[in-house]
């Protein structure tokens, strides 16, 4: 009989426990997360460096940044990145890979 009971009890603190946890992280994230500012895209450059595209309000933000520096590259108007967008053409990676394979072919 007090088997079952500490089984219950250790049941009863892994649930607390995932409970707890999961507060913690929510709590946490409300936390991290700005009001004014929104990262648009990151991309990695070395292992400690990325550039970060950051907007915030109407205008957008190129920023470098590096273990012991963070630097503004360029600011534009947030209409700029809509634009980009816009113009950026998305093919299907299958006819890029088949167009590919057909020049490798023509090669040899």
């Amino acid at each position: 009989m007090p088997e079952l009971f500490y089984i219950i009890v250790f049941v009863l603190v892994l649930v607390g426990c995932f409970f707890v946890t999961k507060w913690i992280s929510v709590r946490s994230y409300t936390l991290v997360k700005g009001r004014n500012l929104k990262v648009i895209e990151r991309i990695p450059v070395d292992r400690d460096k990325s550039i970060i595209l950051l907007a915030r309000g109407e205008k957008v933000y190129l920023i470098g940044v590096a273990p012991n520096s963070i630097n503004v590259l360029d600011t534009f108007p947030k209409g700029e990145i809509t634009e980009l967008e816009a113009m950026q053409v998305k093919i299907p990676f299958d006819k890029i890979l088949r167009r590919f394979v057909n020049e490798k072919e023509e090669e040899d």
